[in-house]
């Protein structure tokens, strides 16, 4: 199967992009299998992906019955967890943040609530090594884009089961 990023431009009106992903074999019909979905109402906090992959990853998210709150900065996501405003059960990371590294805001997560996982995701092939990732608490779960319905519910489960 295969992915496609459509770019589009014009005068005055910016850079626009589409991503179109493909149905996995074996789905319920809407790109995910049943053990990718959400249970009990899980919340997912994404931070720091940016608006347009943000917008399809939430969408994408929302589909699979997640409830889903997006924020551009770590330093955002952090106040949410330390304030209790959203309570996900699992963080979706860019690892790209525009505030600080992904380490450093693992870290600084899992100081808040040590038992909530982190999931990075990552378009590059360039991320922390397996140890520094163990280290900082998220394992050597990574997700990679582009996202496929499956491959990002059953991230989500495999994060949430650990």
């Amino acid at each position: 199967a295969t992915c496609y990023l459509q770019v589009s431009r014009a005068t005055g009106q910016g850079t626009g992009f589409r991503i179109l992903l493909p149905e996995q074999s074996g789905s319920n019909g809407r790109g995910a299998r049943n053990d990718a979905r959400a249970k009990n109402n899980e919340a997912v906090l994404q931070a720091g992906a940016g608006l347009e992959v943000g917008k399809a990853t939430e969408r994408l998210l929302v589909r699979l019955g997640y409830r889903v709150q997006s924020v551009e900065t770590g330093e955002q996501a952090l106040a949410m967890l330390e304030s209790g405003a959203f309570r996900p059960q699992v963080i979706l990371l860019d690892i790209l943040l525009s505030d600080m590294d992904a380490l450093t805001f693992i870290r600084r997560a899992k100081a808040i609530d040590p038992s909530l996982p982190v999931l990075p995701v990552t378009a590059n092939a360039q991320v922390a090594s397996e140890d520094e990732r163990i280290e900082a608490g998220c394992g050597n779960k990574i997700l990679r884009r582009p996202l496929r319905p499956h491959d990002i519910g059953t991230g989500i489960r495999r994060a949430l089961n650990t």
